[in-house]
């Protein structure tokens, strides 16, 4: 059975509809491509107050403690690493993660310019690629935790930054635009030297 868009006005299958109670179908009026459009036209449009929005709901108490709890929790926390741990050792999602790496590879090959290749072979961005490496195989196997932004508190995407990269589990967690003023700091000073 298919169901018709308010918004775009195409007929759909109605697994493309959000489920909503309070509708005599049960399904939302509006298709989930519709919907995430007007969401992210409506978080775009009013950003300082989305952001102000999550930061609350992230920083009310309840969520704090109930936060800390779950962090406190040894126990809880191991568990999540062992489900995790098994869920990649599943065939399928071995097999996914495989093909994924092939399909990257092959498509960087095609697409990476002479100059990429050769900055790829310095020095420095080989000891940077092993110690991103590192982190994300920490990270894998569950010894490393994604903590929040150091700076603003944010879990929102949150990046790992080194300050040496010769000690590749040594990092401070930031968020994407305090990560770019941590980068930008670094190259001024960088610029200064010289």
């Amino acid at each position: 059975m298919d169901k018709k868009c308010s918004r775009c006005s195409r007929v759909k299958g109605k697994h493309l509809f959000n489920k909503r109670k309070t509708a005599k179908d049960g399904l939302n009026g509006v298709c989930r491509s519709c919907s995430k459009k007007y969401m992210m036209a409506y978080a775009e449009l009013n950003r300082a107050d989305v952001n102000k929005k999550a930061a609350e709901r992230y920083n009310r108490a309840d969520v704090k403690k109930l936060r800390d709890e779950i962090r406190s929790d040894e126990g809880y926390m191991e568990e999540v690493r062992r489900k995790a741990r098994e869920y990649k050792k599943r065939p399928y999602v071995e097999e996914k993660r495989r093909l994924r790496v092939v399909v990257v590879t092959d498509a960087t090959k095609l697409k990476m310019s002479e100059k990429q290749k050769l900055k790829r072979k310095r020095p420095e961005e080989i000891i940077k690629n092993k110690a991103r490496y590192e982190v994300r195989k920490a990270l894998d196997n569950g010894s490393l935790i994604k903590g929040d932004c150091s700076v603003c508190g944010s879990n929102i995407k949150i990046h790992g930054h080194h300050h040496d990269y010769f000690k590749p589990l040594d990092i401070i967690w930031l968020c994407p635009s305090h990560h770019h003023k941590e980068h930008a700091r670094l190259n001024e000073i960088e610029r200064n030297k010289k």
